[in-house]
């Protein structure tokens, strides 16, 4: 492949990345219209997406947040507020074993 077509292939897959993460924020990332809870069951790569739009941080620190397999995190997006993260990579509900997988072995605490 010659350098112009990876370019090209390059910034056609930003510009996808782009609107599917758009159109993630779109939909999870704002207030309803009346009360709703919902649940969002999908990789770490939108979990760490969507934390790092609650915190307006800059779009390369998603790449930094890790979320073990299972783990729960919970945003609340309330009208006239900042998005408030009440949970992050929250493993609690599995048992020990199951804890932290999806890291590499030195992540454990």
């Amino acid at each position: 492949m010659g350098g112009a077509l990876r370019r090209l292939r390059c910034t056609e897959e930003a510009e996808d990345a782009r609107r599917r993460a758009d159109a993630l924020t779109g939909r999870f990332a704002c207030p309803a219209e009346t009360e709703t809870h919902e649940v969002l069951v999908t990789h770490a790569y939108q979990v760490a997406w969507l934390v790092r739009d609650a915190l307006d941080a800059p779009p390369v620190r998603w790449l930094g947040l890790n979320c073990g397999n299972a783990a729960l995190t919970v945003i609340e997006h309330r009208d006239g507020t900042e998005p408030t993260v009440l949970l992050y990579n929250d493993m609690g509900h599995l048992p020990a074993e199951l804890r932290w997988t999806g890291f590499g072995a030195g992540t454990r605490p």
